[in-house]
């Protein structure tokens, strides 16, 4: 019986260690997707709600292309931009790439009146690269189609998105 102790021991000791180094193998579960995109959400609202171009370039995926410069630009109408928030959101995933449809409430400087509100609809594209979403791109309608037109009215920025880039 003493001959089989050392055996055993050693057994249990090699048995812990492998159950330690598959543990450590197994890494974090994968991301939730859907949150992170909420998470890049709330950084694009906090950019908004500030007209914070520094705020927006932390959501973007190429900071280089200026795009948060163009969508405050775009945004403001030739108004003071004050700020703004999500009124409403909903997102498709496809792989890497996924189209955000929101409804911005935009608030604006009325002069000496009570500041103007607004609703604007704007559409973000986003990728996800090295496991983090970004925006690379958006769509904002100018103005609302008329009944039996043909086309909608579209700016965009960011250039052409192509998935899996």
């Amino acid at each position: 019986m003493d001959r089989l102790k050392p055996r055993y021991l050693l057994g249990i000791i090699l048995a812990l260690i492998l159950i330690h180094f598959v543990c450590g193998c197994v890494g974090k579960p994968p991301d939730n997707d859907v949150e992170l995109i909420k998470q890049v959400l709330g950084t694009f609202e906090r950019g908004i709600g500030r007209s914070s171009q520094a705020v927006l370039d932390s959501a973007m995926l190429d900071k280089k292309l200026g795009l948060s410069a163009e969508l405050l630009d775009s945004l403001s109408m030739q108004k003071k931009l004050l700020g703004g928030g999500i009124a409403k959101k909903t997102f498709v995933i496809v792989g890497d790439s996924a189209q955000v449809d929101l409804r911005l409430n935009l608030e604006y400087a009325g002069g000496a009146e009570a500041p103007e509100m607004t609703e604007k609809p704007v559409t973000l594209f986003l990728h996800k690269k090295r496991g983090k979403w970004r925006i690379s791109r958006f769509s904002i309608p100018l103005e609302k189609p008329e009944a039996g037109s043909a086309k909608d009215s579209v700016l965009q920025g960011g250039g052409e998105f192509k998935p899996g880039r």
